[in-house]
């Protein structure tokens, strides 16, 4: 079954972040409403997370500073906590990944100060999925299993920790104990009904299947995870997916289809601002192309892209 085009269309109009799946969280951490000396900070804070959900990310950046900027000089510990995550979210989109350290360091020397279980773990969250990123694999499963057993984490930061423990498995091509990670992830993302950590699940199972050469059960997969990041408004999720599921398409032999996922993958990039990833793809889709007309035998499966893991 594939992805209407209507559906295509609407994504394309329309984490963190990086590659399929690995699961940022920091938004839901906003701090609570507050009295009116510190309504401005909430309301940057909201202002930059609709421009980052309207895949404005310049906008929010800027907006996510001016925030930062405010909850400094307010000594407001959660709201900086928030926008630092946020901060390095967006730079770690763009591959700026010391930045992206950076801003998370922060932010974990402030949750220790404020002795926040929650806030600590989705940081050690964040710097583990920045640390696989740079593929030093070792140190982020370290990060990804102190905010699993840290006491006082709640269930949709450990669900983030188990897929991402999940992704460390499937680097280093561990698949049974990755799909397990998974699974356990899954369970608790189910119970909270959060669905962009489904997605994320759901895409990941399906990289799996695309690893262990079996593309159409990928392809079944890669589509459950695409509608529910669709659905979840997580713009910096779909074209990773979209990108997996054009590989396992053409995997399975369908090269028309593989190669219009692609494209709305690289498009998609192209609207969030994302241009070296963009740039890859497009590279991918020139030898996916270069392979289709080639006088002798069909297309050729597309090497892996680097921006999946």
């Amino acid at each position: 079954m594939r992805i209407g085009a209507r559906a295509r269309k609407v994504g394309t109009a329309g984490v963190f972040v990086l590659l399929i799946a690995a699961l940022w969280v920091g938004l839901s951490l906003l701090p609570e409403r507050s009295p009116e000396d510190r309504k401005q900070i909430a309301d940057l804070l909201d202002g930059a997370e609709a421009s980052e959900a309207r895949g404005r990310l310049m906008e929010a950046r800027v907006t996510y500073r001016l925030a930062l900027t405010m909850a400094d000089k307010a000594v407001d510990l959660k709201a900086q906590i928030a926008a630092h995550i946020a901060l390095a979210r967006l730079a770690a989109a763009h591959e700026r990944n010391a930045e992206a350290s950076a801003e998370l360091a922060n932010a974990l020397d402030l949750a220790r100060r404020l002795n926040d279980a929650e806030r600590t773990a989705t940081v050690l969250n964040n710097l583990g999925e920045v640390g696989r990123a740079q593929g030093e694999l070792e140190e982020a499963r370290q990060f990804f299993q102190q905010a699993l057993d840290l006491p006082g984490a709640t269930e949709k930061t450990r669900a983030a920790a188990l897929n991402n423990l999940g992704e460390v498995a499937r680097a280093e091509r561990r698949f049974p104990e990755a799909l397990e990670f998974y699974r356990q992830s899954q369970a608790l993302n189910e119970k909270l009904e959060y669905k962009a950590g489904l997605a994320a699940n759901l895409a990941n199972i399906g990289a799996v299947h695309l690893s262990q050469g079996n593309p159409r059960e990928a392809v079944q997969w890669l589509q459950r995870g695409y509608r529910l990041a669709f659905e979840s408004g997580d713009r910096l999720a779909l074209p990773p997916i979209l990108t997996t599921l054009g590989q396992a398409y053409v995997a399975a032999g369908d090269v028309q289809e593989g190669g219009l996922s692609l494209i709305e993958a690289r498009d998609q990039y192209l609207l969030l601002g994302l241009e070296a990833k963009a740039g890859a793809l497009t590279r991918e889709i020139q030898r996916l192309q270069e392979a289709a007309f080639a006088p002798q035998t069909g297309a050729q499966a597309p090497p892996a892209s680097k921006h999946h893991r």
